[in-house]
């Protein structure tokens, strides 16, 4: 009498494991398409310099919520940045870190109309652009 192998009794629960995770995550996938390729999109305008300090610095220029950003630290000096609405400020503990060159994509939400940058210590440019 002739046994199966490991194998091929494994590979029916196998099948039955793996095909509801390929389906979520496929899910999550195309959850992210769309956040994906505004991320992709081209600039729409000249980018925007702000000179940053140890002083919070706010992106005078307010966006339209949802808007989708791309934020670079042009300068050597390691910068935190934060969006939020006409009055946000940002502290090295609540910013995030962008370090010489770094980028950082962010998607504004309806309430984010502005970006506030600062220096832990001497200055940097930060360089944002809007994406279509």
């Amino acid at each position: 009498m002739r046994f199966p192998s490991r194998l091929s009794l494994a590979l029916p629960l196998l099948a039955v494991l793996v095909v509801p995770h390929a389906a979520l995550a496929k899910e999550r996938l195309g959850s992210i398409a769309p956040a994906v390729e505004r991320l992709n999109g081209s600039p729409k305008a000249s980018p925007r310099d702000v000179e940053v300090s140890t002083t919070s610095a706010r992106q005078s220029t307010a966006y339209t919520g949802g808007e989708t950003l791309l934020i670079i630290n042009m300068g050597s000096t390691e910068v935190f940045c934060r969006a939020g609405n006409s009055t946000v400020t940002v502290t090295a503990d609540d910013g995030v870190p962008l370090a010489e060159k770094e980028k950082w994509y962010v998607i504004l939400t309806p309430a984010q109309t502005h970006v506030a940058c600062i220096t832990a210590a001497d200055t940097s440019t930060v360089r944002i652009w809007e994406l279509e």
